[in-house]
């Protein structure tokens, strides 16, 4: 069968299957000008695997979205082309105003780290821009802990991205060309690999925006300080836009800051997110967490301004629970795991921390301190908690977990990698443990052993049910995990050049 072959037919009813497919696993829709594209692809996909009926095809990828039929079909429907410092009014923003603003707050706090998510980068181009204009802005460049994370549902563009290999096209910078352009190496035919000091700053993963991936530690997506998401809502409907904002809020820092491209609709609002202007660039910024005065003791807002984010009290519709002497301690731990399912960090901390004025010695209250910590952006804080839990109770695998997860963000790889280890000495059917680990000892080049601990993870994730929550506390299930964890192991067995 060739290529735009006339035998080839695809039924109204097949194409619309396609299109509810795409939208229902990929929060993407399919517009009447992409119809054509959508419909060329098909195409193409079947005559390329000799699939000879379209219902065929879409029966595969609905059992195996991991397929290679399925992964060509989302990269060829996704834009994945863009360039260097793509839209220089939001970039010259960047530069000149809110990083150096950013990066002068953390200096005053004694906090060396800054943590900023591309969600839909493509093959890397706006996240490395985001790494080079660091590079530029920070003379201590070596001496800060940068997480920058590159996430796409295209295995296609994240191998492209994790390679670095750009044709002039991309990397045709305005400003500053030849200042920038410093920063790439020419090949052969135009083509140019990055610098590797800005390409090994960089992670990249498969993160799937309509799914209850996000927030978690699990994945670094949390507490961060900017989100980029530029020309990918294009393609979302309302519903999935507003809910992938209400999860962008509660990824953010208090105060980050989401910037979405000029093409993207701002007038959908969500409650944690307020729309702000400077100059020509119109960008989200997380809103201030507000509390009623009364209903939380002076001593213990006190505890929570020193280890959390400034805090405005005003009013709030729900006053804080807050725990007396006499609470029973198992119906006080329920109520703290309701707050952190909800990723009400600041409510969660201020009952730890009133009950830990009463109960001192408890491992859980610490770990739960240490979550809260985490999730509002205080690592060393977070870590500091942790290793009070771990005091505590020797023996929590839960702890030794959540403190290798805490040290991998605070950039101390090699005694995460003890603790991944000692969580599984300790239990060695627990899924997470698998999974970080493999991904640290991929980091250190080691793939073969990194496969065997994330084939590991998933194998342990099999045999839990499939609605199960991860640590009861995190939006995200056992089904939903392993899904990530599959779309991961996919990508690393796909180019073993890119973790050199």
């Amino acid at each position: 069968m060739s290529l735009m072959s006339d035998n080839f037919i695809l039924f109204p009813q097949d194409e619309a299957h396609f299109i509810n497919f795409i939208n229902e696993n990929y929060g993407l829709i399919i517009q009447a000008h992409q119809l054509n594209n959508l419909r060329f692809t098909i195409q193409f996909i079947c005559e390329k695997y000799k699939i000879y009926l379209p219902a065929v095809l879409l029966n595969k990828i609905k059992n195996d979205v991991q397929c290679a039929e399925c992964i060509e079909l989302i990269k060829k429907i996704t834009v994945d082309e863009s360039y260097f410092f793509r839209d220089e009014v939001q970039f010259d923003f960047l530069k000149n105003n809110y990083l150096p603003k950013l990066i002068e707050k953390k200096r005053q706090l004694g906090d060396k780290q800054l943590r900023i998510w591309s969600a839909g980068c493509s093959k890397g181009q706006e996240i490395y821009s985001i790494a080079i204009l660091l590079h530029q802005l920070l003379p201590d460049y070596d001496d800060w802990n940068l997480h920058l994370l590159g996430t796409d549902v295209s295995y296609k563009v994240l191998n492209d991205a994790k390679i670095a290999h750009y044709n002039s096209w991309s990397i045709r910078i305005k400003s500053d060309s030849s200042h920038y352009k410093n920063y790439f190496n020419f090949i052969a035919d135009e083509s140019y690999a990055l610098n590797k000091k800005i390409k090994d700053s960089v992670k990249f993963s498969y993160v799937n925006l309509s799914e209850n991936t996000f927030p978690s530690i699990m994945n670094g997506i949390c507490s961060l300080d900017l989100i980029l998401c530029r020309n990918v809502f294009i393609y979302f409907d309302k519903k999935v836009i507003e809910k992938t904002l209400e999860k962008f809020s509660e990824s953010l820092n208090e105060e980050g800051c989401l910037l979405l491209a000029a093409s993207d609709p701002l007038h959908i609002k969500t409650q944690g997110l307020g729309l702000e202007t400077e100059g020509d660039v119109f960008y989200f910024k997380k809103k201030l967490l507000t509390y009623q005065h009364n209903s939380v003791p002076s001593s213990q807002v006190e505890v929570v301004k020193r280890n959390a984010l400034p805090i405005k009290l005003s009013d709030k519709k729900n006053s804080i629970k807050v725990t007396s002497k006499a609470d029973n301690l198992k119906t006080i731990k329920s109520s703290i795991i309701r707050e952190l399912s909800k990723a009400d960090w600041v409510t969660a901390l201020l009952i730890i921390e009133k009950t830990l004025v009463t109960y001192t010695n408890d491992s859980d209250l610490y770990q739960f301190q240490a979550k809260c910590l985490t999730n509002m952006g205080r690592m060393k804080a977070a870590k500091v908690a942790c290793e009070k839990s771990i005091e505590y109770d020797m023996l929590e695998p839960h702890s030794y977990l959540l403190y290798g997860l805490i040290l991998m963000q605070l950039g101390l790889f090699s005694k995460a990698e003890q603790a991944f280890r000692q969580t599984i000495f300790l239990n060695n059917s627990f899924m997470e443990a698998h999974y970080q680990l493999g991904q640290l000892l991929l980091r250190q080049g080691l793939k073969t052993e990194a496969v065997k601990f994330i084939q590991n993870a998933i194998d342990i994730s099999n045999k839990e049910p499939a609605d199960r929550p991860i640590h009861n506390v995190i939006t995200l299930t056992y089904a939903g995990f392993s899904q990530a964890m599959k779309s991961e192991l996919a990508l690393i067995e796909n180019k073993v050049e890119f973790y050199e």
